[in-house]
């Protein structure tokens, strides 16, 4: 009896004779494998299913199908007509047997009862196709599924349609929604259901040209797949229509849908033919690969990659004789992309952000290889984090990247956000510092990453000064600019009094002399008043004039009253006290020398206060001064000469320079010098005086001028409101 082919069985039969060898066989090649597929069929009563078989000499070359003869073992069950299509007719089982010479295959197939009558259908709402549209080359198939919803827009199982297609030239259909493309053109499949609800979708049949990799290299008696793919329509991958045929067996065998297995080391080509193409494929099978060398080990502890860097990784397929295998496949893939970044081009890893995370290789055959790395943490470290400026002051903050060890580094390029808490206080630049006004700001330099280092600056006035301007019922601590005298700025004042405050060598501390425990002790603080801190606690004795080391560790003061006070000395941040002087007629008014080896003073131990020198373990004391008259206030100047003021036999004082045996005047004030301060470069002086202007009262006349440390210097008067007490200046 003769049966009509439906439109997949044509189909199926087309693509089945495309992939057919272009070239007739060799009368000497024989059927040593037959293939039918599926071996396995279930159908309902009533169906059709079509068998596909293929046969294979003994090197695996594809041979003719043609002469394949087809036998059921119960025709009740299931009929195979010659072209190897099943018939069911019958529930049962039964299995149909394909032969080719001495070469059999086997198809199991159960035949199950046809479904009882159908129940009254859902009503369908709507149909949808997948995919949305076909882009197909002339004779590929594709199948187009349904989906549909009911009235309540919920899913439901898809009903029986039928198929239509807008242009039987163009595109085909089946009843199963199989579409083979037919000729060059655009049309449309349509799906509807006995009740009229219908859904399309559009169909673009091209004779477009596939392409296939330049080229493949596989290992010997490993695997890998070649594919084809259409440029013009997307890359889309061709599933159905090619034949693969390799040139050279010996080497290479190749099998339907691309799949290639390397046989045995050299170098042929794969030949890929369909839809009126053809191409081939350079293919390289190289020598097995016995083991790896990876840069660096994957075998130990975690790679240490700090973030921001970059780290070289390299895999390395090596022979059993140890020699390279280049070119080899590899599958890189990172644990997590937003901790590691890799470049499989340059083989670099990039730490991202502080964790850990992997990078693994995989080798087709072979055990992953994993590495595993620890990005560090990576800070900035400023070559200053504390640091005082003037007005005016320009100056570059530096910055280094250092791991947590402290060590810089290598490798890292990457640049610094700086920002200024205060840019009234201090702009900055790129590192680049401008102090604006006087005041405290915190300077941060951040990498990319959120790490950062930071510095606390300080912009100080000129002089430092102690006053009752605004302190309640005590005398407090103000800041004063040369360039703005009027203007006292405070930096500490409430109901305690604050004396004989100096700033540290870099200007960012101040230390004070302070009741505010209850006797008068040493304290310090930031050059803006904050973080004070108690440095000496005698509540039998005052102490008084702190005088700073050049390095800033330790503060030398006057520690008693009277005749009794000594010089003492303690560290800045730990120790205790010691005293580095002896003897009667009280020791005071301490300053270091520039070379932090040498302390200068005033001294009674003689009978009159002179100026004295010793080191800071009270060692080679020397006598600088031996005059009538009372000494006070001694300071170091740059060049090691010391400038003190002397009172006259008659009323008023002068400022002396001593150098050695050299005496110079540089200035003579008309009262009685209260107390004198010098700058840091000793280039400029401060002279306090005083007078009582009513024995009654005890009223005093405060003056307090500057001038350049130079004889003939014109001095200007700093104005001071009336009657408010000042004290203690100090640059």
């Amino acid at each position: 009896m003769f049966v009509p082919l439906s439109a997949t069985t044509a189909a199926m039969a087309a693509v089945a004779l495309l992939a057919a060898p272009l070239a007739t066989p060799l009368a000497a090649q024989e059927v040593r494998e037959l293939v039918v597929a599926p071996s396995r069929v279930t159908l309902e009563a009533g169906k059709t299913q079509l068998l596909v078989a293929t046969s294979y000499d003994s090197l695996g070359n594809l041979l003719p199908a043609d002469s394949v003869s087809y036998r059921s073992s119960d025709t009740t069950i299931v009929r195979v007509s010659s072209a190897g299509e099943l018939a069911a007719l019958r529930a049962g089982v039964a299995h149909v047997e394909a032969r080719v010479g001495s070469a059999a295959a086997r198809v199991d197939v159960t035949v199950s009862a046809p479904p009882p009558p159908a129940t009254p259908a859902e009503p369908v709402g709507s149909l949808t196709l997948a995919p949305a549209s076909l882009l197909l080359l002339p004779l590929e198939p594709a199948r187009v599924s349904v989906r549909a919803t009911g009235m309540d827009g919920a899913a439901m199982a898809p009903p029986p349609v039928s198929w239509r297609t807008g242009d039987a030239r163009i595109a085909s259909v089946d009843r199963d929604g199989v579409v083979i493309g037919v000729a060059p053109g655009i049309t449309t499949v349509t799906a509807a259901t006995a009740g009229g609800i219908a859904a399309s979708i559009g169909v673009a049949v091209d004779t477009a040209l596939f392409t296939v990799p330049a080229g493949l290299a596989v290992g010997s008696g490993a695997t890998d797949s070649l594919f084809a793919v259409v440029p013009t329509q997307g890359g889309r991958r061709l599933r159905a229509g090619l034949s693969w045929t390799a040139v050279d067996t010996s080497i290479v065998k190749v099998l339907p849908g691309g799949l290639v297995r390397g046989i045995r080391p050299g170098a042929t080509e794969i030949l890929v033919r369909g839809y009126n193409m053809s191409a081939r494929v350079p293919v390289t099978v190289r020598v097995p690969i016995a083991s790896f060398t990876m840069t660096p080990s994957a075998d130990g502890a975690p790679v240490a990659i700090p973030v921001g860097t970059t780290r070289k990784v390299e895999l390395q397929a090596e022979d059993a004789n140890g020699n390279p295998v280049p070119n080899i496949p590899v599958a890189w893939t990172v644990g997590d992309t937003t901790l590691l970044r890799f470049s499989p081009s340059t083989g670099l890893v990039t730490a991202q952000r502080v964790g850990r995370g992997t990078l693994t290789a995989l080798v087709a055959g072979f055990d992953p290889v994993v590495w595993t790395f620890e990005v560090l943490p990576v800070t900035v470290q400023l070559d200053r984090t504390r640091l005082g400026l003037a007005v005016g002051d320009r100056v570059r903050l530096t910055g280094r990247l250092v791991d947590p060890d402290g060590a810089t580094v290598p490798g890292l390029n990457t640049s610094l956000s700086w920002s200024s808490s205060r840019a009234g206080v201090v702009s900055v630049v790129n590192g680049a510092l401008s102090a604006e006004s006087v005041g405290r700001s915190v300077v941060t330099a951040s990498t990319p990453w959120g790490t950062e280092g930071s510095a606390d600056v300080f912009v100080t006035g000129d002089l430092l000064l102690s006053s009752d301007r605004a302190a309640r019922r005590g005398v407090g601590l103000y800041q004063m600019r040369l360039d703005d005298p009027s203007t006292l700025i405070p930096v500490l004042a409430d109901t305690s009094t604050i004396l004989h405050a100096a700033f540290s060598p870099d200007r960012t501390r101040i230390a004070v002399s302070s009741n505010r425990a209850g006797s008068f002790d040493i304290w310090i603080m930031d050059a803006d008043g904050r973080n004070l801190r108690q440095l000496t606690s005698d509540s039998t004795a005052s102490e008084s004039e702190p005088a700073w080391l050049p390095d800033g560790s330790a503060i030398v003061y006057t520690a008693g009253a009277g005749g009794a006070s000594q010089l003492a000395i303690v560290p800045v941040d730990s120790g205790e006290a010691r005293v580095i002087t002896a003897g009667p007629g009280g020791h005071q008014s301490p300053s270091v020398s520039p070379d932090g080896r040498y302390v200068a003073y005033v001294s009674a131990r003689e009978g009159n206060y002179d100026v004295y020198v010793s080191t800071l373990e009270g060692a080679d004391l020397r006598r600088i001064t031996a005059t009538p008259v009372r000494e006070r206030a001694p300071h170091w100047l740059q060049d090691g000469a010391l400038l003190f003021a002397s009172d006259l036999s008659r009323s008023g004082a002068v400022i002396v320079r001593q150098h050695g045996a050299s005496r110079q005047v540089i200035a003579e004030v008309p009262d009685a010098v209260l107390d004198l301060a010098v700058s840091s470069d000793g280039r400029r002086m401060a002279v306090l005086t005083g007078r009582v202007e009513s024995r009654e009262s005890s009223a005093v006349a405060y003056r307090l001028v500057t001038q350049r440390v130079e004889p003939g210097q014109t001095p200007v008067a700093i104005p001071l409101r009336a009657g408010e007490l000042i004290a203690t200046p100090s640059f």
